[in-house]
């Protein structure tokens, strides 16, 4: 009987420990900005931007402002759902493709209220050039989201 009750309160409480913090984590925007490294300022997001014209960035041709060959890479988490959550079991890789080097980079969320967006930043080095893919995905409890986006950078006379 003891063994029965101590089943019972178990399951109870682990059912009241997941309805408390029934948070969903989900990667909700990626973007990115150039870096112009004459004005040491950013340009608005090339994400998803059409009207951006990403040729021959490195020399401030295109829509650049200016010579840019580092780009910001914003990833935007956010939280909803009902109480609060400290998400240390959740970790955010960021893995971005910038021709054929790689760069990875491991973010640890940390704690979120709920209906909260947080970004976490990463700077690229040797852009303007290659694409770039990136890729941001949010692993372990509550994970499970991922997101991808490309940049079309591209040089040539």
């Amino acid at each position: 009987m003891k063994v029965l009750f101590l089943a019972m309160l178990f399951v109870f409480l682990s059912g009241q420990s997941n309805a408390q913090s029934g948070i969903i984590y989900k990667v909700s925007k990626i973007e990115a900005a150039l870096f112009y490294s004459d004005k040491a300022t950013f340009s608005g997001n090339i994400v998803d931007n059409p009207d951006f014209v990403l040729r021959n960035v490195v020399i401030g041709e295109g829509s650049a402002e200016g010579p840019s060959n580092q780009t910001l890479v914003k990833v935007f988490v956010h939280a909803s759902g009902n109480g609060q959550s400290n998400a240390e079991a959740l970790s955010l890789d960021v893995i971005v493709m910038n021709g054929r080097s790689i760069q990875k980079k491991r973010f640890k969320p940390g704690f979120f209220e709920k209906n909260r967006t947080n970004c976490y930043g990463i700077l690229i080095d040797d852009t303007g050039c290659a694409p770039v893919t990136i890729t941001a995905k949010l692993i372990g409890k509550g994970g499970g989201s991922e997101m991808k986006k490309r940049i079309s950078f591209g040089c040539g006379e």
